[in-house]
């Protein structure tokens, strides 16, 4: 009986061990509330102490109407709640960022403005003025490091522009992003550095993109990395969880995939600069979504498709979920 037991023992660890080497890192989405305000494309989003804040952007489906709505996130409850309108009015293509339990939202058809949203109070402000800013905030990407929030103009001045919310104050760092020109490009920051890469040249050379860089703001340097995994793509959505990154969807010049369009989820290890494929992401294929962090997981949603379909649905997911084995 022992022996017998013994043996079992071992068959069982053995089987364990082949399911999880199998299953490792598969992770597993979950659709949640729908975006309780219009479909949009072009949002703006950032999460506070828990909670996802989401709003602005324009409607695909009327008339490219642009909003000025904000509403919150709890993902402990699955529950949406509109907040105070921004004081930005409608403004569209920013970019965001948090730091310090605040929300910011700098750059779009607002140029040099920047806005501060307050979730303690509900309310917005508008803080320093952005130096030297070029129109068109989809040429933008942001991320906040170390208390301090960043906006990279990706496109015409290719400069990094870092926000101190402590003092008020922008500076113009003084090496610009390497890369190629582009918009709709999409990154996101992973520790103590931020990472960017994929998107579209411009309008009227509208190849994709699909090299990843990052930037280290204790020296001012930015280094090529791996080329992200899923190809050349734009408008993709991302987020960071427990020290990697995701990149979601977005659309390739390739005619497959519902015209381009891709549903892909791919992780991205800064400590093995390596590109490895997740679970496939759900729902219609989009670009110019949104993607954030709470805790362990990610979040996207809303974006477009071609111009034509605005949506509103939600997705959160979870890296850590293995599904069960088939085999």
């Amino acid at each position: 009986m022992k022996i017998l037991a013994k043996c079992s023992l071992i068959i069982l660890l053995i089987c364990l061990f082949n399911t999880a080497e199998a299953q490792i890192g598969t992770g597993k989405w979950t659709r949640k509330a729908d975006f309780s305000g219009q479909p949009r494309y072009n949002a703006v989003s950032f999460s506070i102490n828990g909670k996802a804040y989401v709003g602005l952007g324009s409607s695909t489906t009327e008339g490219t109407q642009p909003y000025m709505d904000f509403r919150e996130y709890n993902p402990a409850t699955n529950t949406w709640t509109k907040k105070a309108d921004c004081a930005c009015g409608s403004l569209t293509g920013a970019t965001a960022f948090s730091v310090g339990g605040k929300g910011y939202l700098a750059g779009g058809n607002s140029h040099r403005k920047l806005f501060e949203y307050n979730p303690a109070t509900n309310t917005w402000a508008e803080k320093a003025l952005m130096p030297n800013v070029p129109q068109g905030g989809r040429l933008s990407v942001g991320f906040a490091i170390n208390g301090k929030g960043y906006v990279v103009e990706t496109a015409l001045t290719k400069q990094v522009f870092e926000y101190n919310p402590a003092t008020n104050t922008w500076v113009v760092k003084p090496n610009q992003f390497p890369g190629t020109g582009r918009h709709s490009a999409t990154g996101m920051a992973i520790g103590n550095k931020g990472y960017l890469g994929t998107g579209v040249e411009d309008d009227f050379n509208p190849d994709p993109l699909n090299d990843w860089w990052e930037y280290n703001p204790a020296t001012d340097t930015w280094t090529q990395k791996a080329d992200y995994g899923g190809g050349k793509i734009g408008g993709a959505m991302s987020f960071s969880v427990n020290g990697k990154g995701y990149v979601v969807m977005g659309k390739s010049k390739e005619q497959n995939n519902s015209d381009g369009h891709k549903n892909e989820t791919w992780e991205y290890n800064p400590a093995t600069n390596m590109w490895i494929k997740k679970a496939t992401a759900p729902g219609d294929y989009r670009k110019n979504g949104i993607g954030l962090s709470i805790g362990t997981k990610g979040y996207i949603g809303l974006g477009e498709y071609n111009y034509e379909q605005a949506h509103k649905d939600f997705y959160e997911f979870d890296p850590a979920v293995l599904p069960l084995k088939t085999n």
